[in-house]
């Protein structure tokens, strides 16, 4: 393996254990580490494109990702806003997409990828078996006291965080490590995997993110269409049966946690959130500061900033999390806004240029994932989350779809191969 080739994959086996853990990582030492993603991205990248001599081989979606930083650019200097803004804003959404840029200049073997894979299945039985002391302890074992004491509502306390400090980025990373895992072995899967399904299913029922079990129930069409299709139905009934072991685990720990703490409380978090959505406390609740409200407030200012849009790092991003915009005292908006929608971010800071170039890059990728089934599932999820995060700035949640994007072709194409030549030999 070339050196560089062998760099990259240390960069990648490295990122899928560091970016897991970083906020606690950086919870024991200082904030400050946790750039040393980026620092690693760009320096690797940089190499990169020395060594081929500043050949890029850009795709479609690379150009239509550049323009967008371009137009992001031109907007934030025509709205007179904070460089500073924009530049933390590019870094949130950059680096991650950088990294899936270098994945598709490196040269990986379905060896490779399957060191990666077992990485992550390695890093989330980790966060699964601190997310199971924290569940079981009450968060009152091993479990940061900052982090605990930072929980507002008793709705959310009840919820999984585990190690990434955030129930929702612990479900979904938890929800894509699963899908990589399933496509990496779809042609070899082992009882270690449908015993991985099921503890990674189980952590995204205790960490009662309904975004995810909605993209959970996707994946499942999808693997039962793909078993209709090809008329095989023994491993979407194995799912099946991941799901049913999975809720037995998880009344099993209900009960287990009534016992340690005495109480009669049999309710489960999961389904009290979704019980709760159709509750007036809690659509008032969503149009007075939550999503309702971003997205409302939203088109408000869009309205008024309908062409260039705001700038970046103006609507409740990573940019304005970290300098507050002037345009916030306007439209009497709380400082550490978050605006939990990707989608309605681009909108009021980008306006309709911004959009259309948004959406050439969201098609565009969407095209080249097109070919391939296993691709267009987490590209599907993927982009359904983003109506409840910031998706792109999530850096845990690109890292393993970006190297789904970026690997899953190579893996098929050599896997292809090897069927073949066997086919030959026979």
């Amino acid at each position: 393996m070339e050196k560089t080739n062998r760099l990259g994959f240390y960069l990648a086996l490295f990122l899928t254990v560091f970016i897991p853990f970083r906020e606690i990582i950086s919870y024991f030492s200082v904030g400050a580490i946790k750039f040393l993603p980026d620092i690693l991205i760009w320096s690797y990248a940089s190499i990169l494109v020395i060594k081929n001599r500043f050949r890029l081989h850009l795709q479609t979606y690379d150009f239509a990702f550049f323009s967008f930083i371009v137009f992001g650019f031109i907007s934030t200097l025509i709205n007179s806003t904070s460089l500073l803004a924009f530049g933390l804003q590019v870094r949130s959404i950059g680096t991650m997409y950088l990294f899936f840029y270098v994945l598709r200049c490196v040269n990986f073997e379905k060896k490779h990828y399957d060191i990666i894979s077992k990485c992550l299945m390695a890093v989330v039985t980790v966060l699964i078996l601190f997310a199971i002391v924290e569940f079981i302890g009450d968060k009152t074992v091993l479990f940061p006291d900052d982090w605990s004491e930072s929980i507002i509502y008793a709705s959310n306390f009840v919820r999984t965080y585990s190690m990434m400090n955030n129930p929702n980025t612990f479900a979904f990373f938890c929800f894509t490590v699963m899908l990589f895992v399933y496509y990496n072995n779809r042609m070899n899967q082992k009882i270690i995997h449908y015993v991985f399904y099921a503890a990674v299913i189980l952590m995204i029922l205790l960490s009662a993110s309904r975004s995810t079990v909605i993209a959970l129930g996707m994946f499942y069409i999808f693997i039962l269409l793909k078993a209709i299709r090809e008329k095989e139905f023994k491993g979407f009934v194995k799912m099946l049966s991941v799901v049913l072991a999975s809720a037995i685990l998880l009344i099993c720990l209900n009960q287990i946690k009534a016992v340690v703490w005495n109480s009669n409380e049999g309710g489960m978090a999961i389904v009290d959130r979704f019980e709760e959505v159709q509750s007036d406390e809690i659509i008032d609740k969503s149009n007075t500061d939550g999503r309702l409200f971003m997205i409302k407030k939203g088109l408000q200012i869009f309205a008024d900033h309908p062409v260039f849009g705001t700038g970046f790092g103006t609507y409740g991003s990573a940019g304005s999390r970290m300098v507050t915009p002037e345009l916030y005292k306007e439209y009497d908006l709380a400082p550490n806004l978050y605006a939990d929608n990707e989608y309605i971010k681009v909108i009021v800071e980008t306006g309709i240029l911004g959009v259309l170039m948004y959406a050439i890059f969201i098609l565009s990728l969407f095209k080249s994932c097109f070919k391939d089934s296993y691709k267009m599932m987490a590209f599907i999820a993927f982009v359904f989350i983003g109506m409840f995060y910031n998706i792109f700035e999530i850096q845990s949640a690109c890292l393993v779809v970006y190297i789904i994007f970026a690997c899953i072709d190579k893996a098929v194409a050599e896997e292809n191969k090897n069927v073949t030549v066997s086919k030959k030999n026979l």
